[in-house]
C-alpha cells in the first residue's frame, strides 16, 4: 500500500470539464485468521457510503455516486487489503469530499453508530445475503479454493454471523484501527487544464 500523502496525487482526464473523481483509501488486513474483521469492514463500508451519500446529496442536491468498499483478501498472509471511498463529482467539490470523508471516519472512530443506523444498515444486508445465497454464482465464488484449503468453508459459514452480528462498539474499534488519517492515500482525477 502506498505511503500516506498529505496532498492527493492529481491525475488528468480529457473528458467533460465539469467532471472529477476523488479516491481515498486506507490499508487493512488480510488472511483467514482475521476474516471476521474483513466481514465486519463490509458493514462499516456500507455505513460510510450511506453517510457520504446523504451529506453530498443534502448539500448539493446532486446525484453523486459515492461508494465505500472493503477488500480483505483471504488468500494472502500480508499486505493487499484496503478500505476505499470514492466518488465522481464536480471539480470544485473535491476538497469538500475529502474533508467530509475524513469527518465521517473520525466520527466513526470516536463514536459508536446508533442502534437505529446499525439496524438500517443490517436489514438490507440480511436480505441481500438471503437472496444471493440462493444462486450458484454466490456459492461458486464463496467456495473457490476450498478444495485446496478447506478452512475457507469455515470463513464462508461464519460470514453471515460475522456481518449481521456486528456491534456498534466493534464498528467503532474497526474505524479507529483502520480509518486513520495518517495512513490514508488519496488520488484526484481532474479535467485537463
Amino acid at each position: 500500500f502506498p505511503a500516506n500523502n498529505a496532498t492527493p496525487l492529481v491525475l488528468r482526464h480529457s473528458g467533460d470539464a465539469d467532471q472529477a473523481a476523488a479516491v481515498i483509501a486506507w490499508p487493512t488486513g488480510v488472511g483467514q485468521a482475521d476474516a471476521r474483521e474483513g466481514h465486519q469492514l463490509d458493514i462499516l463500508a456500507r455505513i460510510v457510503s450511506d453517510r457520504l451519500f446523504e451529506k453530498l446529496r443534502s448539500v448539493d442536491g446532486a446525484a453523486y455516486s459515492p461508494t465505500a468498499q472493503a477488500d480483505w483478501p483471504y488468500a494472502y498472509d500480508k499486505g493487499h487489503g484496503y478500505f476505499v471511498v470514492m466518488s465522481q463529482l464536480k471539480p470544485e467539490r473535491v476538497d469538500y469530499f475529502y474533508s467530509l470523508v475524513k469527518e465521517i471516519a473520525a466520527d466513526l472512530a470516536a463514536n459508536p453508530v446508533s442502534d437505529d443506523e446499525l439496524r438500517r444498515t443490517l436489514a438490507p444486508m440480511r436480505q441481500l445475503l438471503m437472496r444471493v445465497s440462493t444462486g450458484n454464482a454466490f456459492w461458486m465464488s464463496m467456495l473457490e479454493g476450498a478444495t485446496q484449503d478447506p478452512s475457507r468453508l469455515d470463513i464462508m459459514k461464519a460470514m453471515p454471523r460475522d456481518m449481521l452480528g456486528v456491534t456498534a462498539t466493534e464498528l467503532q474499534a474497526l474505524a479507529a484501527k483502520y480509518l486513520v488519517d495518517s495512513k490514508s492515500y488519496s488520488v484526484t482525477v481532474l479535467p485537463q487544464e
